[in-house]
């Protein structure tokens, strides 16, 4: 009868109406719970005096030509890029184009990838040549309020220096990975850690850092996680340890006595304060940093020999060629083997000549 397929109709109507409001509803807890991508895209700087002077007046369909080119040329010279990991294009300024990409790790990719062809003097022209790009500026997006710190102990490797040694912008690209993997591996928000700004990290050791997190259950998770996965992070180190700092403010404003160098009794060896360089080291004994004989270092024997000197124990030593040696950290001696020994660079402590009596052997 009519009346019972009215009643079929309107049945199937009800039950597809609320269907429809579950899966809404659905859809909105998805993109509620989603995190929050921390690189969002690129600025990418032009130089477009070839024909678009200013991108900000050019065309539709220049400005159309100019993505469909900078997408082809940056999918086949940046590697691993995918023409789906693009998220849109905008102009930022009048030379500057805004790149957005569905997930932070595209976008430090192309960020790497542009400044490693540019620093190697390579140009990547778009827009049939009226084009080069010349720079390229991770975009933040995190806004998150930090309450807490951790402690990150990482391995080095063999050959990856200490941090001391290294500046805000060498820390910038492997402490933004770092968030990528520790996001995804512990199961965080990537804005959960600050780590995305240059200049966020605060080395405290040569393989000691700390930065902030939103709280302190952040923090709880980061070390229950890393704890029993340890974080490659491609090939710069491996983290092997965060811990919650529970430093106060009482500690951390406590007033001590400023580090003197330790001088030789019987030559002009000194041995730096932590983290300082051999130019403050000297001026500190009213000498001057000879960089001639801290090269002369350059063995075994030879770092022994000026560690007596100094008092300094080595448990281990080797031999590298950064340019904050010869050297000392935690019991670990250190010669320069390629003579590139200056007198400004960093180091945990350094050996420095500071005068003209700095023999290397008896």
């Amino acid at each position: 009868c009519c009346c019972c397929c009215c009643g079929k109709i309107m049945g199937k109507v009800v039950v597809l109406a609320l269907v429809a409001l579950l899966l809404v509803l659905a859809v909105g807890d998805v993109a509620a719970n989603m995190s929050q991508q921390a690189v969002s895209g690129v600025v990418v700087d032009l130089d477009c005096s070839g024909g678009l002077a200013d991108l900000t007046s050019a065309s539709n369909e220049d400005l159309s030509d100019l993505e469909t080119s900078a997408r082809n040329i940056l999918t086949k010279h940046c590697g691993k890029l995918r023409r789906n990991a693009f998220d849109g294009f905008s102009v930022a300024d009048s030379n500057s184009l805004e790149i957005d990409f569905v997930s932070s790790k595209s976008a430090l990719m192309t960020n790497e990838c542009v400044k490693s062809k540019v620093n190697r003097g390579r140009t990547l022209m778009i827009a049939n040549g009226l084009c080069s790009i010349l720079d390229a500026t991770p975009v933040i997006a995190c806004t998150t309020s930090y309450t807490a710190t951790v402690n990150v102990e990482v391995d080095l490797g063999r050959s990856a220096g200490y941090l001391p040694s290294k500046t805000d912008g060498e820390l910038a690209l492997p402490m933004r990975y770092l968030g990528i993997f520790l996001a995804d591996t512990c199961g965080i928000e990537e804005c959960d850690m600050d780590v995305w700004q240059v200049g966020s990290l605060n080395v405290v050791g040569p393989t000691s850092l700390q930065f902030d997190v939103k709280d302190a259950s952040t923090a709880s998770t980061l070390s229950s996680c890393v704890n029993s996965n340890f974080i490659k992070v491609r090939k710069w180190f491996t983290v092997t340890g965060i811990s919650l700092d529970t430093t106060t403010t009482t500690t951390t404003t406590t007033t001590t006595t400023p580090c003197a160098p330790f001088e030789s009794s019987t030559t002009d060896w000194v041995l730096s304060c932590y983290y300082s360089n051999c130019d403050n080291a000297c001026a500190a004994v009213s000498g001057t940093c000879t960089v001639s004989q801290m090269n002369a270092v350059d063995t075994a024997a030879e770092v022994q020999f000026v560690a007596n000197l100094l008092s300094v124990t080595c448990d281990s030593i080797f031999g590298s060629f950064y340019y904050d040696l010869p050297g000392t950290y935690s019991g670990v001696c250190v010669y320069n083997n390629a003579g590139s020994s200056t007198c400004g660079s960093y180091y945990s402590q350094r050996f420095c000549c500071c005068g003209s009596s700095c023999p290397t052997a008896t």
